[in-house]
């Protein structure tokens, strides 16, 4: 009974598309194509089929149920350091997520606490018994990394704990996750890789604001990041033990052993560093597992900052995926990714012209398989709004009134939306690290 809620935010956007594809059976005429548009409409509706892998993974992670509470253990003799990535401009959010964090560590825990940066935190903004690295402006890496890299590749040195623990500059701990940490200790080796799900609620007030006032909320959108945890990525940690859909940024639990060896002085030069760092792990055959417990994070205050967001990402993963260094057996799964997500944004625009035109170029029984993929994808929404809402402690049938409507309503063209990102990381990919503004 306990994860009845839960799947019914799988169910529910499932069942919605069948019954889409079923209309799609009634009101289009199975055809075959006799002209260039004809042609043109039918490879633009096979692209309906290419979300397979990730529909299926992600399927395999979200049944496994809600997320789990660690069991507490006695504190294990592993030594961590939390470490906080910041350029350093952004001192309010990274200030209030060190100072929060710590204020949820259990009491009989010992942790490390460390902060790196390109700019110099004021005095004010800094707490006791936080070590604050800053990163000489002449430093320079054999490979020549730049931006987060270099950061991590300049801290490595001075970090000496057996894990250590990525966070981004508005990251806040909870409770549960120095919990999930000290469980991880205990039923892992020192050599495995951790991750588990991020939520993007840290700011209350925003999130609860956003959600009532905005059109379309950038925590909507964002919300498949945490149903991605939950499902493709808690697939590949807990029954792969690989990262071969890649590793986020942050909350990355990684062993000083891997670290060392690897090194955060790439040679893909990426500016998504974590994807890289992520292959070369695999490519020396450490192994990967889920975390228990929550980080939470702050969603792109903009719709602008979300586009250059993704953009960053497509551009840093293409990077990854034609670097000639990392073996293709490493990345074969997250390039056929990459071409699944540069075709996402067409999926929309195809199903609205097929309903237009009234005719389907695809085998009549392939429109349910296809329909069962597509509501597995806003699935991924779905449960990851629901799990943003209820660490924000949304419950009962304001909840499901919430999420039942308001998905229905907007999560249709919530795609569109963040393909923008991708189009543009297509067109004119970032040349830099555009720093994303959080409070």
């Amino acid at each position: 009974m306990k994860n009845t809620t839960y799947y019914l935010h799988i169910i529910i956007p499932i069942l919605m598309w069948i019954i889409f594809g079923i209309l799609i059976i009634q009101y289009t005429e199975p055809a075959i194509p006799n002209s260039t548009l004809d042609y043109m409409l039918m490879i633009g509706q096979l692209i309906w089929i290419t979300p397979l892998i990730y529909a299926v993974s992600n399927f395999i992670g979200l049944i496994k149920g809600k997320p789990q509470s660690p069991k507490i253990y006695p504190p294990s003799k592993t030594s961590y350091t939390v470490l906080w990535v910041s350029r350093g401009n952004n001192v309010n959010a990274l200030h209030s997520a060190v100072k929060n964090s710590i204020a949820q560590k259990p009491n009989f825990y010992s942790v490390n606490y460390t902060v790196v940066t390109d700019i110099k935190i004021p005095k004010k903004y800094r707490i006791d018994n936080v070590k604050y690295i800053l990163v000489p402006k002449n430093h320079k890496t054999s490979n020549n990394v730049l931006y987060k890299a270099r950061a991590l590749e300049y801290a490595r040195q001075f970090i000496q704990t057996d894990y250590t623990f990525h966070c981004d500059e508005e990251s806040t701990m909870t409770y549960e996750l120095y919990l999930g940490i000290n469980e991880f200790f205990k039923t892992n080796n020192k050599d495995v890789i951790g991750q588990g799900l991020i939520t993007y609620n840290s700011d209350i007030t925003s999130y609860q604001n956003n959600l009532l006032s905005k059109t379309i909320p950038i925590e909507v959108i964002d919300a498949v990041r945490s149903g991605d945890d939950l499902g493709r990525f808690r697939f590949q940690y807990s029954n792969m033990n690989t990262a071969a859909f890649g590793m986020h940024g942050s909350f990355m639990l990684i062993p000083k052993i891997v670290s060392d060896t690897i090194t955060w002085d790439l040679k893909g030069k990426s500016i998504t560093e974590d994807a890289e760092f992520s292959l070369r792990a695999m490519e020396q055959k450490f192994k990967f597992n889920w975390v228990n417990g929550v980080l939470e994070e702050q969603s792109p205050h903009t719709i602008q900052d979300l586009i250059k967001q993704r953009k960053r990402w497509f551009t840093g993963i293409k990077t990854v995926i034609l670097d000639n260094t990392i073996s293709l057996k490493c990345k074969y799964i997250l390039s056929f990714m990459l071409i699944n997500w540069s075709l996402s944004w067409t999926i929309p625009i195809i199903t609205v012209i097929t309903l237009i035109v009234g005719k389907s170029f695809i085998p009549t029984l392939l429109v349910i398989p296809i329909s069962l993929i597509t509501g597995i994808s806003f699935a991924i929404y779905y449960v990851g709004l629901y799990v943003n809402l209820k660490s924000y402690k949304f419950t009962g049938k304001n909840l499901h009134i919430y999420i039942n409507t308001f998905l229905l309503l907007v999560l249709q063209i919530v795609p569109i939306v963040e393909s923008i990102g991708i189009i543009q990381g297509l067109i004119k990919p970032p040349k830099t690290f555009e720093v994303i503004y959080k409070k």
